[in-house]
């Protein structure tokens, strides 16, 4: 992008399409939500290990009882984490 194109961003004049955020976003290293909202936190463009988006991408796949399971799974880890931290803080 030229300098004049930049400007008429920066300035609201213009706004960019989405293709121009992501190119941004990329040259800048930061996500696309902490260029387009006020008070999203600063995080890299992409992940240094995108494991597990890639297993969230995926969850869309599990029949229900794997669903309802994994729910479980993951309502066990919060509440385990919960206790662990209210014990610390305890002490």
């Amino acid at each position: 992008a030229d300098t004049g194109q930049i400007s008429r961003y920066e300035t609201a004049k213009m706004t960019p399409g989405a293709d121009v955020v992501v190119k941004i976003a990329e040259a800048l290293d930061v996500s696309c939500d902490h260029l387009l909202v006020d008070d999203a936190p600063r995080r890299p463009f992409r992940a240094p290990d995108a494991q597990l988006g890639d297993r969230i991408a995926g969850l869309d796949q599990l029949d229900p009882d794997d669903w309802t399971a994994l729910n479980h799974i993951l309502d066990a880890l919060i509440a385990k984490n919960r206790v662990r931290n209210a014990l610390r803080d305890a002490r």
